[in-house]
């Protein structure tokens, strides 16, 4: 590409647009390799998800450099994948892709919606459902997880309440993150319902006209940029060295 990502202007969440890009790739592949198995995993799965991938690429990467670069990436993880995906059949069987759901936040003083897109819900032969969201790099850690990942379990809860198009409600059997670029993948033992409460008592907090809303609530990192940094006094208390003061006097 002749030239690093840490020169590329990076989002939010510090990531190049190429890997936003690629990471839209990956799950392009995936939903589309389920779409040819859901049925079942035939005897060449490994042809069906190297097809799957080729395809997304195609539409994702037109420079042909670019595309075998990405397409060696996930080729990688091909296997990982596949041996994975054996188990997870077990568990139960694909029954939705890029499914949009939504449920409304009871007990908040004014109404408020939770919406989400997930990337994958099996449904197994008693109805509950296993969610999984797919991460191209690597999947957080789980103290990570509990504290700033909680997509999962609140589709769960929104899964439990019937919100998800099409299906009706059930409560989730399992949860698990997918990071297929670094070939690890975390089960969150999380409860939906505790999410869930606690959710609504932030956004209630956030509703009452009496509370400020605060510009950087616990980030992540110390190199968190907010959206909202050049609305608040972000100087007075950035991270840094502190602040030397002279007399003038």
């Amino acid at each position: 590409r002749g030239f690093d990502d840490r020169l590329r202007p990076l989002d939010p969440l510090g990531r190049a647009p190429d890997a936003l890009a690629r990471g839209s790739a990956v799950h392009a592949a995936l939903e589309d390799f389920l779409a040819r198995t859901e049925a079942a995993l035939p005897a060449d799965a490994r042809a069906v998800f190297d097809a799957a991938t080729e395809a997304a690429l195609a539409g994702a990467a037109p420079w042909p450099a670019v595309r075998a670069l990405w397409a060696a990436r996930i080729a990688r993880s091909a296997d990982w994948f596949l041996a994975g995906e054996r188990e997870r059949r077990t568990r139960a069987a694909p029954c939705a892709r890029e499914v949009r759901g939504a449920r409304s936040l009871d007990g908040a003083p004014r109404p408020f919606v939770v919406t989400a897109r997930a990337d994958r819900i099996d449904r197994d032969a008693a109805g509950g459902y296993a969610i999984y969201d797919y991460k191209s790099g690597a999947p957080p850690t789980a103290p990570e997880a509990a504290l700033f990942h909680l997509q999962l379990p609140l589709e769960a809860a929104i899964a439990a309440a019937g919100g998800f198009e099409g299906m009706p409600p059930a409560p989730a059997i399992h949860l698990e993150l997918i990071g297929i670029g670094a070939r690890k993948s975390l089960a969150l033992d999380i409860d939906p319902t505790a999410i869930w409460t606690r959710l609504a008592g932030l956004i209630a907090a956030y509703q009452d006209p009496a509370a400020g809303f605060v510009a950087r609530l616990r980030p992540q990192r110390l190199t968190y940029a907010s959206d909202y940094d050049h609305l608040s006094r972000h100087g007075e208390w950035a991270d840094g060295d502190p602040a030397v003061t002279e007399d003038l006097e």
